[in-house]
């Protein structure tokens, strides 16, 4: 499994690297090492649970054009920018 606690381990950099840039593109705050949502069956890996992506689409009254240039995405929390284990 991956994320945080024992038998869990790091995907790499190959998968890492990618699904940070997807989860920091559509600001999706939920994928940290307590609660990974990713599914690893026969080998891949599956991203799950992008219910909290794109999280102006509770309020859209707020949104303008540059709504995506201001909006602070918390790149500390997130599963991949946590795990400080060497990529495998």
């Amino acid at each position: 499994m991956i994320g945080r606690g024992r038998g869990r381990r790091h995907p790499g950099t190959t998968c890492a690297v990618p699904v940070l840039w997807l989860d920091a593109l559509v600001m999706n705050p939920d994928r940290t090492p307590d609660n990974p949502n990713v599914l690893v069956a026969e080998g891949r890996s599956w991203l799950i649970d992008h219910g909290a992506a794109l999280p102006f689409q509770y309020s859209w009254g707020t949104v303008t054009e540059d709504s995506p240039r201001t909006a602070a995405y918390a790149l500390d929390r997130h599963l991949f920018a946590a795990t400080r284990a060497s990529p495998g």
